[in-house]
C-alpha cells in the first residue's frame, strides 16, 4: 500500500495548532498467491484552531473498498471516540464509511514554565455512517453522535475520561492512559 501523511500538529493528544492529513491506498490481490482481492482507499484530515485556551477542531474520515472481497475483508469501520461516539471501537462496518466531526476543548490551567501538565475539558459533535455502496453516502442515513471528555497530559502520556452518546440510543464510557496512537 501507499500512505502519504502531512502532520504539523503540535500534539497528538490535544492539538492546538497545525493540522494532519493522511491518505492511504492499499491493493490486495491474488497475483502473489494471496486469497483476497480488493482495493482500499482512505482519507483523514483534522485541523485545530486556538484562541487563548479555547480550541475548535474540524475533521473528516472517508474510506472505501472495491473488489471481490471488499464486503468481507476490506471493510471500512466507524465507532468509538471521535468516530461516532456511543458505539464501541469499530462497531459499525461497511464497504464505505464517511463522517465529519467537530471538537471543542478548553485548557483549565495556565501553562507552567517548568513542569507543564495541561488539563482539558471538552466535547465533540459527529455525523456519519457506514454504507454498502458509494452512491448511498449522504446525510439521509447519517448517525449523529456527541461526547463530553476531560483529559490531562501526564508523564505517562494522556489520561483521558469521557462519555459518548448517539441518536441510535447507544452510550459508551471511555477511559485511557497512554497514547491514542
Amino acid at each position: 500500500g501507499i500512505v502519504h501523511t502531512i502532520d504539523t500538529l503540535d500534539s497528538l493528544e490535544f492539538p492546538t495548532s497545525g493540522g494532519i492529513l493522511i491518505a492511504e491506498y492499499e491493493v490486495h490481490d491474488t497475483f502473489l498467491g494471496g486469497d483476497t482481492e480488493f482495493n482500499h482507499t482512505s482519507f483523514e484530515a483534522f485541523k485545530p484552531i486556538s484562541v487563548g485556551r479555547h480550541t475548535v477542531g474540524l475533521g473528516t474520515r472517508l474510506s472505501g473498498s472495491t473488489g471481490r472481497d471488499a464486503g468481507l475483508i476490506g471493510t471500512s469501520n466507524l465507532g468509538g471516540f471521535l468516530s461516532l461516539a456511543g458505539f464501541s471501537q469499530d462497531e459499525l462496518s461497511g464497504e464505505y464509511a464517511a463522517m465529519v466531526f467537530g471538537t471543542y476543548y478548553y485548557r483549565l490551567n495556565e501553562q507552567a514554565t517548568l513542569f507543564d501538565y495541561p488539563i482539558f475539558v471538552g466535547g465533540s459533535l459527529e455525523a456519519g455512517n457506514v454504507y454498502s455502496s458509494f452512491d448511498a453516502i449522504g446525510f439521509d442515513d447519517a448517525i449523529y453522535a456527541s461526547s463530553l471528555f476531560a483529559g490531562l497530559k501526564s508523564p505517562l502520556g494522556p489520561v483521558f475520561v469521557g462519555v459518548g452518546y448517539n441518536d441510535k440510543g447507544n452510550t459508551s464510557l471511555y477511559f485511557s492512559i497512554g497514547s491514542f496512537f
